[in-house]
């Protein structure tokens, strides 16, 4: 069972750990006696570095100390995954937003983005898909020169003409749906259905 693969597992370094303590409570009399100890000291630390090393070579072989690493790894990089998806995500939203929203759904003021010069992926895919003429108003506007309501208005119809707001909802959905996807491990549960309904929320802010 899993206290018999414990036990033969800790069998294999036994013998040094206990060496190891013989070595630290002789350190501890030598420095107690006021004589140097540098040598047991790095005897110390040589043999600590082994017994890493062999803990180290014993999950890497052992399928059973494997499966212990992946079980205690995965729930950590599942959330990992989940938190940076879901960021990406409420990002997205928002860039798209700070032009088809209002204050009160934002939070912040309509075209505060367009206003700071701020390059969003809605921006940068109009850009991409413009004219020369749309291209050279988008480098005045980022750049603070062309900040009014009517070159707002002007960018808003450029981003609608390009689906620029359309494309980056689209994306915003998609690392939505990873996110959801990275905690699709865990057993169904509140907490599980929390994080499902916060995803759920980042997107439907724009709606």
């Amino acid at each position: 069972g899993i206290l018999r693969r414990a036990a033969n597992a800790f069998a294999h370094i036994a013998t040094p750990i206990a060496l190891l303590l013989v070595l630290q409570a002789a350190m501890v009399g030598l420095r107690a006696a006021g004589n140097s100890t540098s040598v047991v000291s790095a005897a110390v630390s040589l043999l600590t570095a082994w017994i890493v090393i062999r803990l180290v070579t014993l999950v890497i072989r052992s399928p059973f100390w494997s499966r212990v690493a992946f079980y205690v790894a995965w729930p950590i990089a599942a959330l990992d995954a989940f938190g940076r998806n879901l960021g990406i995500a409420f990002q997205l939203v928002d860039d798209a937003i700070d032009y088809v929203s209002d204050a009160e759904t934002m939070g912040k003021g309509v075209g505060d983005d367009f206003r700071d010069g701020k390059v969003t992926l809605p921006v940068i895919l109009a850009y991409a898909r413009g004219s020369a003429e749309e291209r050279e108003f988008w480098k005045l506007a980022m750049a603070g020169h062309r900040t009014s309501d009517a070159d707002l208005a002007h960018a808003t119809d450029l981003l609608r003409r390009h689906d620029a707001i359309a494309d980056t909802l689209a994306r915003a959905r998609h690392y939505g749906q990873r996110a959801v996807d990275a905690i699709g491990g865990f057993r169904a549960s509140q907490a599980r259905a929390a994080l499902t309904e916060a995803v759920a929320f980042a997107v439907a802010r724009a709606y």
